[in-house]
C-alpha cells in the first residue's frame, strides 16, 4: 500500500513520461530543453506550497549550453506568479541548468508554464504541466482516485505509474517512472540529486527517482536524507542541508515481496572559514545562509570588517563581498575593496577579481581555504 506520512502533506498520480528527465522541447536546429524539476508537480494554495521549475539547455550533441537566456511564463490564464509577476528569465549556468523561483498558484486547476531558451539564432520552447489543489486533503483525494482507477480492456496487468509530489516544508518534486517491460521484480533505476554539490544553510536539494515496477505490486517508499531527517511515502523531499558535509541519502523501496534500497552522496560546502591568498590577503569570513560578514586583511590595508552574500542558491556558486571605508597602511588614506569570487567545485577555492578604489585598480585573486 502507498502511505501518506505526516511530512508529506500532498500527493497526486501525475501523467506517465517516456523520459524520467520530464517534457522535451526541440527546435529544427537541434538545441532542446529537458525539464528536470516541476513537470506534474502538485502544488498546495492553503499550504503555499510550490514546485520551482528547472530545465537544462542542450545543443545537437546533447550537451549542456551555459550562458543561454531562458524565460518562464505562465500561460495567460492560468492562476500562478512568482514574487508578483508571471514571467521571469534566468541564464543557464555551466552545467546548461536555469530555474526560477516557483509560480505560487492563486487558483485551483492546471497551472502551465510555457518556457523559451534563445541562443543566437536557435530557439527552443517547451511546456512545464503542474496541477495545484486548494488544500491537501484534495490532492489526497485526487491521488486516490486514480489510484484505483479501473484498468482499460486489453491494456497489460504490469502498471506504468507515475507520481509527484509537493512537501509543505520544502515543497519539491520529482518523477517516478516505472515501465510498461515486465520484469519479476521492482527495480531502482536512477536516484541522484538535482545539484552535484551546495552550499549549507541555502543550495535546495531535490532528488530523481526512477522505479521500474513489472509486478504490479503497490509500493513504499521510504527517504533517509542523511543528516537525520526522514520521510514516508511518494513525496521526494526538497532538502537544505544546515551544516556542512559530505552526506549520504537512501531511499528503500518496499513491495510485498521484497525491499530495495539505493544510494547517493550528497557534498555540501560551507563557506565560513579562512580564506588566502599568495599575494598576502586574508578574508576571515562567517556564513549565515546567503549573507557572509568578517574580515579582511591585506598587503596595503589592516584589518578591516567586510559583508557581502552568495549571489546564487545553485552551482556555480558567486560572492559579492565588499570592504568599505577601510584606512590604509602608512597613512595612505580610506580606501574600499570590492570583491567578485567564485567557488570551485569542491568548495576549496574562491577565484575572481579585486578592484580597490585608492589607488584605483583590479586584479586577479585566488584564495584557498586554510
Amino acid at each position: 500500500m502507498r502511505t501518506l506520512s505526516a511530512l508529506a502533506v500532498a500527493l497526486a498520480l501525475a501523467r506517465p513520461h517516456d523520459v524520467s528527465l520530464g517534457a522535451v522541447g526541440q527546435d529544427r536546429n537541434g538545441l532542446r530543453i529537458v525539464v528536470v524539476a516541476g513537470e506534474d508537480a502538485v502544488n498546495i494554495i492553503q499550504q503555499r506550497t510550490a514546485v520551482a521549475p528547472v530545465v537544462e539547455v542542450r545543443d545537437e550533441n546533447d550537451q549542456p549550453v551555459a550562458g543561454v537566456v531562458v524565460r518562464f511564463a505562465v500561460r495567460a490564464g492560468r492562476g500562478g506568479t512568482a514574487n508578483g509577476l508571471s514571467a521571469l528569465s534566468a541564464t543557464t549556468n555551466a552545467a546548461g541548468r536555469a530555474t526560477v523561483p516557483a509560480f505560487a498558484p492563486t487558483t485551483a486547476g492546471p497551472l502551465q508554464i510555457e518556457v523559451t531558451a534563445v541562443n543566437g539564432s536557435q530557439t527552443a520552447t517547451a511546456t512545464i504541466n503542474q496541477m495545484s489543489y486548494r488544500t491537501a486533503a484534495e490532492a489526497s483525494r485526487a491521488q486516490a482516485t486514480q489510484a484505483t482507477r479501473p484498468e482499460r480492456p486489453g491494456r497489460s496487468k504490469a502498471k506504468w505509474l507515475g507520481a509527484t509530489a509537493a512537501v509543505a516544508a520544502a515543497g519539491g518534486a520529482t518523477t517516478y517512472a516505472l515501465s510498461r517491460e515486465r520484469r519479476p521484480d521492482p527495480t531502482i533505476n536512477r536516484f541522484a540529486p538535482t545539484w552535484p554539490y551546495g552550499v549549507a544553510g541555502l543550495t535546495q536539494f531535490s532528488f530523481s527517482l526512477e522505479v521500474w515496477n513489472h509486478s504490479g505490486n503497490g509500493l513504499e517508499v521510504r527517504w533517509d536524507l542523511g543528516d537525520g531527517t526522514t520521510l514516508n511515502g511518494w513525496g521526494p523531499p526538497s532538502h537544505v542541508y544546515a551544516n556542512p558535509g559530505t552526506y549520504t541519502a537512501t531511499v528503500t523501496v518496499v513491495d510485498s515481496n521484497l525491499s530495495l534500497r539505493a544510494s547517493t552522496t550528497v557534498p555540501v560546502y560551507g563557506l565560513t572559514g579562512t580564506w588566502t591568498s599568495d599575494e598576502g590577503i586574508v578574508l576571515l569570513l562567517e556564513q549565515a545562509g546567503q549573507q557572509l560578514r568578517g574580515q579582511s586583511v591585506g598587503p596595503r590595508w589592516p584589518t578591516c570588517a567586510v559583508s557581502g552574500e552568495v549571489t546564487s542558491s545553485f552551482p556555480p556558486f558567486s560572492l559579492g563581498i565588499n570592504q568599505p571605508n577601510c584606512r590604509l597602511s602608512g597613512g595612505q588614506g580610506v580606501g574600499s575593496v570590492t570583491y567578485a569570487l567564485s567557488v570551485s567545485g569542491d568548495g576549496r577555492t574562491l577565484t575572481g577579481t579585486l578592484v580597490e578604489s585608492s589607488p584605483p585598480g583590479t586584479a586577479q585573486v585566488t584564495l584557498r581555504r586554510q
